[in-house]
């Protein structure tokens, strides 16, 4: 996460309302990296739980950012 926001953000993101959309998987839900995007100032929000579809568009967002962004 932190080479991808210093790749992207090289002035920092800091005021930009920037936002992480994710499941409730055990690496975005863990405290080290809640805590860090907290020191980052970006917004984490999450998809419900036993929501497959909401879980299916964000693993879709992801996919697209790996494929054609990255």
């Amino acid at each position: 996460m932190e080479m991808g926001v210093n790749s992207e953000f090289s002035e920092g993101v800091r005021g930009k309302r920037l936002k992480l959309i994710s499941d409730n998987g055990s690496q975005p839900t863990s405290t080290s990296f809640m805590r860090d995007m907290a020191t980052l100032d970006i917004e984490q929000i999450f998809t419900s739980y036993n929501n497959p579809k909401g879980n299916a568009d964000t693993e879709r967002v992801i996919r697209t950012i790996k494929e054609e962004i990255i």
